[in-house]
């Protein structure tokens, strides 16, 4: 099953101090973070903040590219997430036909954002790449108790 996802922001890997951009399950709670690398964050948020360049971008110019042929993107996919790789395609209609490009997480969000095109996310991936989501509140207080160490909130004594 696909779920709907939107870009919702950025966030910042503390492992690997790098950006990290949030997909949000539409109408719902569950989130996806997206490793991008600093570059592809820069376009993202040009995209976001719609900025305009004397020249087209070259992600831009696959979308002059689809449109000046009949094509329009009607959605994007992500399939898979494997070995740490998110495998994602582009749907274009062109007449009464479609078409399914595979293409980079980070161009599939970038475009996303630059004409509000829809980010359907295989529903398996929310419980691969994010498990703790899958489990109840209770249960995620439970296990958060249960890894703290006490000595962690620190000493106190009493006088």
């Amino acid at each position: 099953m696909l779920v709907r996802t939107e870009f919702l922001s950025f966030a910042i890997d503390p492992e690997h101090n790098l950006p990290m951009a949030v997909l949000k399950e539409s109408g719902g709670v569950r989130t996806i973070p997206v490793p991008v690398d600093v570059s592809d964050a820069g376009i993202i948020s040009i995209q976001a903040m719609n900025l305009d360049f004397k020249t087209p971008l070259t992600i831009e110019l696959l979308h002059n590219v689809v449109e000046n042929l009949g094509g329009k993107i009607i959605k994007f996919v992500i399939d898979d997430f494997s070995n740490n790789v998110f495998r994602s395609s582009m749907i274009v209609k062109q007449a009464d036909r479609e078409f399914k490009t595979e293409c980079r997480i980070t161009d599939v969000i970038s475009l996303s954002v630059m004409e509000n095109v829809p980010i359907f996310v295989n529903e398996e991936i929310f419980s691969i790449y994010n498990p703790s989501q899958n489990i109840s509140p209770a249960e995620r207080l439970r296990e958060t108790i249960k890894s703290t160490d006490t000595l962690d909130l620190g000493r106190y004594f009493l006088n």
